[in-house]
């Protein structure tokens, strides 16, 4: 998913990742600023697919875009896609887009990862997915967000502190103002990613799907549907 991974990429960047050890200079990263980068791009992807159906339905797209959009194959599709509910309804203690990452996470595995490693194309698959579930949870779950952001802000002071412990550096008080200010910061977010993607490289540059590009057996799932309308 290319918000995803432009979002991850640019975030660690920004935070000073990679950085090099060693007399071969390896450059990594440490797993936990990973995964709870991966978890920041999972929850833009959320509010996303909550306030923003047609850039959800644009992300489904284009992450599938080699999708032939059958009857059979985009109900497979969606039959994957539904997944999400069971498994953040298996996680009532986490957020959804904790949840979703829960099960991929890198820190369990080693506290540090190869850079290279960490944009492998098999390891961007897995992220693919679980964006692709984010979207699908936010898009079907839109009525749910106001009690996760209160849930989340209340919350937010114990999250940091542990943050802060591996040096991300965030601040003591929650970002957001509100449910709605958090959604303009997730279009910020994505309309930065789509100034930005003539100068990136290889399928990052790949133009983004234009409305009416959106395949209409993807429109009318009832799911989606319901959204648009």
């Amino acid at each position: 998913m290319r918000l995803l991974e432009f979002f991850l990429h640019s975030q660690l960047t920004r935070m000073g990742w990679p950085r090099a050890k060693g007399i071969f200079r390896r450059r990594y990263v440490d797993a936990f600023i990973a995964d709870t980068t991966i978890e920041q791009g999972l929850q833009v992807i959320v509010g996303l697919g909550a306030a923003r159906p047609e850039i959800a339905v644009a992300m489904l797209a284009d992450t599938f875009s080699g999708n032939p959009w059958t009857e059979e194959s985009t109900e497979g599709l969606f039959r994957n896609l539904r997944i999400a509910q069971d498994i953040v309804t298996n996680h009532p203690d986490m957020t959804p887009w904790r949840s979703l990452w829960q099960e991929h996470r890198l820190a369990p595995y080693s506290e540090e990862w190869r850079w290279s490693d960490l944009f492998d194309d098999n390891v961007g698959l897995i992220r693919a997915q679980v964006g692709s579930h984010a979207v699908y949870w936010g898009l079907t779950n839109h009525h749910e967000m106001q009690m996760l952001f209160d849930r989340e802000k209340s919350a937010y002071q114990t999250s940091a502190i542990e943050a802060n412990q591996h040096g991300l550096g965030v601040s003591d008080s929650y970002p957001f103002e509100s449910l709605d200010h958090f959604y303009e910061s997730c279009d910020d977010i994505f309309h930065t990613f789509i100034e930005v993607l003539p100068t990136l490289s290889g399928n990052m540059a790949v133009p983004w799907p234009a409305a009416s590009d959106i395949p209409p057996r993807l429109r009318t799932v009832p799911e989606v549907a319901r959204r648009l309308d």
